[in-house]
């Protein structure tokens, strides 16, 4: 009964899809672990934030994420930590057969008020 009014709460709030998302990027791991390889071998992002560590599951669940055009297109905000400094990773990606191409990879500092932009495409 507990569950069923979870749920229900959940639905009537419109956090039941938000809950949905925050389940699926938690599952799928290359999502944010290739966007951290890729950001870790920016020179940019070693000189602000030093050596990224592994993105963990409370970083997933603290931060932002929205699937769109079934489940095909996501926007992400985690919680990234380095030797240096600590701040956001902001991704925005395609998934095409089973792999995530990205449009977007930044990393955001909020001390030093610093935007590192990885990958940046712009569709025309």
């Amino acid at each position: 009964m507990i569950i069923g009014g979870s749920v229900y709460l959940f639905s009537s709030l419109g956090i039941g899809s938000h809950t949905v998302d925050f389940a699926q990027a938690y599952l799928d791991k290359s999502l944010y672990q290739n966007a951290l390889e890729k950001s870790k071998k920016n020179e940019k992002v070693i000189a602000t934030f030093g050596t990224l560590q592994p993105i963990d599951k409370l970083a997933i669940l603290e931060g932002d994420v929205q699937y769109s055009n079934n489940e095909k297109t996501v926007r992400m905000s985690v919680r990234v930590k380095g030797t240096k400094e600590k701040g956001t990773m902001n991704i925005l990606a395609h998934k095409e057969n089973e792999n995530w191409n990205y449009e977007k990879i930044s990393i955001a500092s909020k001390k030093q008020d610093k935007k590192i932009n990885i990958i940046e495409t712009r569709e025309q």
